[in-house]
């Protein structure tokens, strides 16, 4: 049973429902060129804030994702904001004289972060205590607005899950779409990335251990069928591979002989961005990795999400900006974060992403 509720500031009127979990929920409330909704709680005040942004290639994707259903924060304080921004050619799509490092899909989430700024207090929030969550292409995006091109204080924090980013830039409005080869790179996106021209804001990067080996169906049937080495052998310096190829495929094959394909396609897609960002940040930085069965691409958004022991931590973090494990350095080991899946437990472990490293950037 669901009641009517609102709230007002500025003069407008938000019309939401109270859910059957007792939260409130407003959606629907346009921004820009996007929309976002907020769920918070008729008790909160002060709450810190959580702005989420999904994934999906940065074609598709769904802000109101039942993975990510804002209850669980709410009952334990925090506001919930969820970004719903413009996506393929209208989000990402180049046209002639457009202004180079912006994006319309990404300024959709720039005012959201204002609009934030402007008005949760109406929600209960704290506009000094937001942090930006945002994964797969959404962690992407999130890193863009860690740019100080782009960064103007909207959020205290930026948690990064397996952050996706286009390795070339897309082509003209117009052009033949990169579509036509989805497994080899994304079809948009903001380019050309660069981490040392973000911020100095904090960023806890997160990677699963299997990535994507639950994403590409030949790519399984290569590995399973035992020619996906030879394929990893053949796509390697396509998808980026900048140091010795045997080499990495040798410690790929020592993490997981039976995924070696897939594992590059992680690496490609994900952990060399993941890498790239916590080696070129000038400000505190975090790397964390999910680990245990099902650790997978998008797995870790219900675990987050849902009540359990990984929900607890992302509520630590919302709460006192602590990840809970050493900060990424070069000079102190280069220590990660390993998140169990199943229970939680959290175990500093000295650089498992060093092949990555090595393939992707070698000389760091």
């Amino acid at each position: 049973m669901t009641h009517a509720t609102t709230r007002s500031f500025g003069g407008v009127t938000y019309r939401g429902y109270t859910g059957v979990d007792g939260s409130q929920r407003f959606e629907t409330i346009p921004v820009g060129g996007g929309q976002l909704a907020v769920a918070t709680a008729a008790s909160a005040k002060d709450w810190p804030v959580l702005v989420f942004l999904h994934g999906g290639s940065y074609v598709g994707g769904d802000y109101l994702d039942p993975a990510t259903d804002p209850g669980a924060c709410v009952a334990d304080g925090i506001v919930v904001v969820s970004v719903d921004y413009r996506v393929g050619e209208a989000g990402f799509g180049r046209y002639p004289g457009e202004a180079p490092y912006r994006y319309r899909g990404i300024d959709d989430c720039f005012d959201a972060l204002e609009w934030v700024q402007r008005t949760i207090e109406a929600f209960g929030g704290d506009p000094t205590s937001v942090t930006l969550v945002g994964q797969s292409a959404g962690a992407g995006i999130a890193a863009w607005l860690c740019r100080r091109d782009h960064y103007r204080g909207a959020f205290r924090r930026a948690l990064l899950c397996s952050p996706a980013l286009p390795r070339t830039a897309a082509r003209p409005a117009g052009a033949t779409s990169r579509l036509l080869l989805p497994r080899l790179d994304l079809p948009y996106g903001p380019h050309p990335f660069q981490a040392t021209e973000l911020s100095g804001v904090d960023v806890i990067v997160t990677t699963s251990r299997n990535e994507f080996y639950n994403f590409f169906p030949a790519a399984t049937r290569a590995d399973k069928r035992g020619y996906g080495a030879l394929v990893a052998r053949l796509l390697a310096r396509r998808l980026g591979v900048r140091g010795g190829v045997s080499a990495y495929l040798a410690a790929s094959r020592r993490i997981d002989p039976n995924a070696v394909l897939r594992r590059l396609l992680g690496d490609a897609g994900v952990r060399r961005w993941a890498q790239d960002i916590v080696d070129g940040t000038p400000g505190r930085r975090w790397l964390g990795e999910y680990v245990g069965p099902g650790a997978m691409h998008s797995a870790e958004l219900p675990a987050l999400f849902q009540p359990g022991p990984v929900h607890d931590w992302l509520v630590r973090l919302v709460h006192t900006g602590e990840p809970g494990w050493p900060e990424y350095w070069p000079h102190s080991g280069r220590i990660t974060g390993q998140l169990s899946t199943v229970d939680g437990l959290l175990a500093p472990a000295k650089e498992p992403l060093k092949y990555v490293r090595l393939a992707f950037h070698p000389g760091q």
